[in-house]
């Protein structure tokens, strides 16, 4: 967390114990929130999402009702998700024998519902089959990386 907080240091970071307990997070500006009240792996996610509001969304997108909104919210998700499980990443994880799902969410410091949400992001992306520098990727069913 300390890592990806360092990269961008025009940004406000704030562990604040007062947040609501179902807030996970917040950023107004350049001044991100996080609840220190969860686990490290959903605070690493929360700030990962939080950056991609940042990086990717305009304006106030509380209201969900307003489409344009919700669309904004997906973009700075997806934008997150891909950003905390890099293909590089996962090639990492190959080239190290981390292949189960424990092994990597540990190396990556996110939950196995993160990753397979990022998996899911590169599936509509590119597929369930393509190569990237010279490995294959196959997505059907689940994660499964060969070098080409």
């Amino acid at each position: 967390m300390e890592n990806l907080m360092s990269q961008y240091t025009y940004l406000t970071f704030r562990f604040e114990k007062e947040m609501p307990r179902a807030l996970p997070g917040l950023i107004v500006g350049d001044f991100v929130l996080i609840n220190p009240n969860r686990s490290k792996t959903k605070q690493y996610e929360t700030l990962i999402e939080e950056i991609g509001h940042y990086e990717k969304s305009v304006g106030n997108i509380s209201d969900y009702s307003d489409p344009d909104a919700k669309r904004q919210e997906a973009e700075a998700r997806r934008w997150a998700y891909t950003h905390a499980v890099t293909l590089d990443e996962l090639i990492y994880c190959y080239e190290h024998h981390l292949h189960t799902i424990d092994d990597i969410t540990e190396h990556l410091e996110i939950s196995a519902e993160y990753l397979n949400a990022a998996l899911e992001v590169y599936r509509q992306k590119y597929g369930e089959q393509f190569n990237y520098h010279h490995y294959h990727f196959d997505l059907r069913s689940g994660l499964n990386i060969d070098k080409l």
